[in-house]
């Protein structure tokens, strides 16, 4: 927030003010210190439909992973 207000030659209260406005109008997203746009940040799906997502492959990755695990009897 300094750095926004030091290059604006303004105040952090009134950066902090503007980038409030901007993020009501849907201009960026607030993050700590300051703000970024929309487009920049990824956006990670719930873990509720990331297990949905690809779950055949999952589950053949599963069954392929099991049997190279060694239940350590002979080697």
């Amino acid at each position: 927030m300094n750095e926004l207000a030091n290059r604006f030659s303004s105040s952090a209260v009134t950066i902090r003010n503007d980038l409030n406005e901007l993020h009501q109008r849907g201009l960026v997203l607030r993050s700590h210190g300051g703000a970024v746009l929309p487009d920049t940040i990824l956006l990670e799906s719930p873990a509720h439909e990331r297990l949905k997502t690809h779950s055949e492959e999952k589950r053949c990755i599963g069954a392929i992973a099991a049997t190279l695990i060694n239940d350590g009897g002979e080697s």
